[in-house]
């Protein structure tokens, strides 16, 4: 094997580190891991150009390749379709890249020409941070390697080294996952295997199997094809909202007091309280609607969202009080009331509101969509100065509303990432309940204004697909 070796180098031009790399983007294993992925191919490219080693980028190779470049880790017929596309290269770095307990789990393979098995095989776990060390690792590596395999153009067979058992330094322990023979390569797996490849990398990117056959028979890159096909599987969402909401948003609360006028002999006036009311409830009124949302689609057909924002209605305060006398005109005589309104005036609740969205689309430029979720309603204390005085008045705390949400919507999809949407939630309000309160004696109540149990608002905005 070394004489093998020692004639492969002389075949060799002194240039052969000059000679073509093929560097595919490195594979996600999941849709998690698409960013450190790319970030790992950006960092081995910088490696390769400090080595002065030319490479074939990925850009160049989707363009020509198609999309066999994608998820090439994972394709038993990458390397062949490589060769084929590129003649004259000598060598093939092809990765695979995941998050696996905080680190990120890497594997790289170094394919000579018309190879089924790889030249060498590197894997690490690493930090985020340790990228580009790693990189410079898989350059090095790449450099030697090239001093084995001869330039293609130079008529010379390139004769596979057989699978190394660590790093190129001799210091990488063995790869568990390495291939130790033919028998173990791809190329021996069963025939359906790039199939269930196939397969498995079509739900992990969460597409119906139509829409993942435009995806292959597109020739584009995944995220360049995503992109203009509109789809948002695997996507982030933020969006502003704005709108206006009707029914139960409008507060109202009455509180009332009786008082007795005792005489004691005295010749002073002494009010005894006798009696007191209370009725706070949420009616029907009108209210500007504004806030944000944040959300995930993990599938096409799903989003998961919280929007948080503000509903800025109106709320009325009433007081009274009436006086009785009983020692000279009786219990049931009044002798004296007053009763006083203020407002509306505005009045402003924070919503919080954990929901999903259903898209009943997976791509194209219109998506409708069914709503569902929970909203919690964040209301404030009536503890108004007109509460307070020459008359105690009774106060009422804030609280917290919970209602049910669903309705509908429609996405408007655009190029790079922006959207547009307009929707119509209803909320059923499962609380508060309209609350009421009496003791004693109090007969000037005025009448009750009585809930709807719900609200509709009709909602529009803008924002992004982040992807």
């Amino acid at each position: 094997m070394f004489a093998m070796l020692m004639t492969l180098t002389a075949l060799s031009s002194s240039s052969a580190v000059a000679s073509d790399v093929l560097i595919p983007t490195f594979t996600p294993k999941t849709m998690g891991d698409f960013a450190p992925a790319e970030q790992l191919t950006a960092d081995t490219m910088s490696a390769l150009t400090a080595e002065g080693i030319d490479f074939v980028t990925p850009s160049e190779i989707q363009r020509r390749a198609g999309v066999i470049a994608d998820g090439c880790a994972e394709r038993t017929d990458c390397t062949t379709t490589l060769w084929e596309h590129f003649p004259g290269s000598s060598l093939a770095v092809v990765g695979s890249v995941t998050f696996n307990e905080g680190l990120l789990d890497t594997r790289v393979m170094f394919y000579g020409p018309d190879d089924a098995s790889p030249l060498e095989i590197v894997s690490r776990k690493i930090r985020q941070s340790e990228g580009p060390s790693f990189a410079a690792e898989i350059a090095a590596t790449a450099k030697d390697l090239l001093e084995l395999v001869p330039d293609r153009d130079a008529g010379v067979l390139a004769v596979a080294a057989p699978p190394a058992r660590g790093g190129v330094s001799g210091d990488t322990p063995a790869d568990p996952g390495s291939y130790s023979n033919l028998d173990d390569s791809p190329t021996n797996a069963p025939p359906d295997a790039a199939a269930k490849a196939d397969e498995q990398l079509r739900r992990n990117r969460g597409l119906p199997p139509a829409l993942w056959e435009r995806y292959k028979a597109s020739g584009m890159s995944y995220r360049d094809w995503k992109d203009d096909a509109l789809v948002r599987a695997g996507c982030l969402i933020v969006e502003l909202h704005a709108g206006a909401v009707f029914g139960d948003v409008e507060r109202t609360y009455d509180s009332r007091v009786a008082f007795d006028q005792v005489d004691d002999g005295s010749g002073e006036e002494i009010f005894e309280e006798i009696g007191t009311y209370q009725y706070d409830a949420f009616v029907r009124g009108s209210a500007f609607s504004a806030g944000a949302s944040v959300g995930f689609v993990p599938l096409w057909w799903l989003e998961i969202s919280v929007y948080g924002g503000a509903e800025i209605g109106r709320r009325k305060l009433s007081t009274g009080w009436e006086q009785y006398y009983t020692a000279e005109y009786g219990e049931d005589e009044v002798v004296d009331a007053s009763s006083d309104s203020y407002g509306p005036v505005p009045s402003t609740m924070a919503v919080i509101q954990p929901r999903v969205r259903l898209y009943t689309l997976p791509s194209g430029p219109v998506k409708p969509y069914g709503l569902a979720g929970v909203q919690m309603r964040f209301y404030d204390a009536f503890n108004d100065r007109q509460l307070q005085g020459d008359v105690d008045y009774r106060t009422r705390e804030g609280g917290v509303g919970v209602g049910i949400t669903a309705g509908g919507g429609i996405a408007f999809d655009a190029p790079r990432g922006a959207i547009g949407f307009i929707e119509v939630p209803w909320n059923y309000l499962v609380s508060p309940r309209p609350y009421e309160s009496s003791t004693g004696t109090v007969r000037n109540r005025p009448r009750q204004e009585l809930p709807a149990g719900q609200t509709l608002a009709v909602r529009a905005g803008i924002g992004f697909r982040l992807l």
